[in-house]
């Protein structure tokens, strides 16, 4: 099993160190430094004692375990190392591999026959070997293979149907799926779409799981999905900033910002930041250096905590750094970033199955022939012997390579 732990921003390391900005230059993050690498050391002794052998390759921590059970405790065990510095076990960099199939990947060879199958049974036949195998990599190609399909409204249904309990199943490959989604925008069920965002965000907000959670903010912004104030008022009281960030854009675009719980919920957390810019020595002006900075950030820049009647929310204003990057109008977060348009199917084939391809070069045999036929060369319907071995010739490469698109 390979980990590789996120590393959290700079900016985080002061909030966990306790250090200021200016002591931050002095010392940089040694302190930090020292505290992290001690606490993992220790707990790479607590797993090499519990589970067995851990080791070091390229950057990348394996950790070797004699039974599968193990592995959800290891991964349970890191996270809460990992969340007492603020940071995010990254589930993306994460790998399992379970004997006999270490060393080879046998399911790439089980599921060359469905390849010519239709993209929802294709994608179904998949779903079934990673039950198998409980290899990850096998829905990852699937849904690379399937993203390159055609879908109308006579089939989108049943692939729509089979992507959202895949997402709900599997949150963490929202990135995959997204596009999938956009590609095919217009034949999209927003009603299942809307229940299934409301599954990620129960799941997610019950589990912490931050990732999860922003992804399924980020559909609802993509898609304009309505969702009820119920669900924007849980974002807005969760510990997710950066989820936070994309909510309040949503209800700042939607006119919604001073509707009563909205309006009690922004004061709620307004005051909640204003609390943080004083330390435990009574000193304020240190929201800004604090790990709530990107959300004080944008609220400034975008005016969301503005409240009726109180003054205006400007902590990254009053900070000299932070003023310099609203005077440079940088933004980290961008509220009117969308994807690009979808590009419109042609009659010429973008990629081709295998089948496809097959079906096509039939086709121009058949063409050649009567063509050879219509320019009076006799009763000469057929490739000649050469011609003829040239096109088997390269059909057996194809199924030799065994290549897909």
């Amino acid at each position: 099993m390979i980990l590789s732990p996120t590393s959290g921003p700079v900016l985080a390391l002061l909030a966990v160190t306790g250090l200021s900005y200016s002591e931050y230059f002095i010392w940089g993050a040694l302190p930090f430094a020292l505290v992290f690498i001690i606490s993992i050391f220790f707990a790479t002794l607590y797993v090499n004692k519990k589970y067995g052998p851990a080791e070091m390759y390229d950057k990348s921590k394996y950790i070797y375990t004699k039974y599968s059970t193990q592995v959800q405790e290891i991964i349970a065990f890191i996270r809460v190392c990992l969340s007492r510095y603020e940071l995010n076990f990254n589930e993306s960099k994460l790998q399992i591999n379970e004997s006999p199939f270490l060393y080879g990947k046998l399911w790439v060879e089980q599921i060359k026959q469905y390849i010519h199958l239709q993209p929802d049974v294709f994608l179904s036949k998949l779903i079934m070997e990673y039950n198998t195998y409980r290899d990850i990599a096998i829905i990852k190609y699937g849904l690379s293979v399937i993203a390159q399909c055609r879908y109308t409204a006579a089939n989108w249904p049943a692939m729509q149907s089979r992507l959202i309990n895949l997402w709900v199943r599997f949150p963490a490959l929202s990135n995959r799926i997204l596009p999938i989604f956009w590609k095919n925008k217009k034949l999209l069920k927003t009603r299942l779409l809307k229940a299934s965002i409301y599954s990620v965000m129960d799941e997610s907000l019950l589990l912490n799981r931050e990732q999860e959670l922003v992804w399924a903010v980020w559909f609802v912004k993509v898609f304009s999905i309505p969702i009820s104030q119920d669900y924007m008022m849980r974002v807005l009281q969760s510990s997710n900033e950066l989820a936070i960030i994309i909510m309040l854009d949503m209800i700042d675009s939607a006119g919604a910002k001073n509707k009563p719980k909205m309006l009690q919920q922004r004061r709620a957390l307004r005051d909640e930041l204003i609390a943080e810019d004083v330390d435990d020595r009574g000193e304020s002006n240190t929201l800004m250096w604090s790990s709530h900075w990107l959300l004080a950030y944008e609220a400034t820049r975008m005016k969301w905590l503005n409240l009726p009647g109180e003054d205006p929310f400007e902590f990254a204003r009053k900070n000299t750094f932070f003023r310099e990057l609203l005077t440079k109008k940088v933004k980290f977060y961008n509220p009117q970033f969308t994807y690009k348009e979808p590009s419109p199917y042609t009659k010429n084939y973008e990629y081709a199955t295998r089948t496809e391809l097959y079906t096509s070069l039939d086709k121009l045999k058949k063409l050649i022939a009567e063509r050879l036929k219509r320019e009076g060369m006799g009763s000469e319907t057929k490739f000649t012997k050469e011609e003829e071995l040239l096109y088997e010739e390269f059909i057996d490469i194809l199924e030799e390579n065994e290549f897909i698109y």
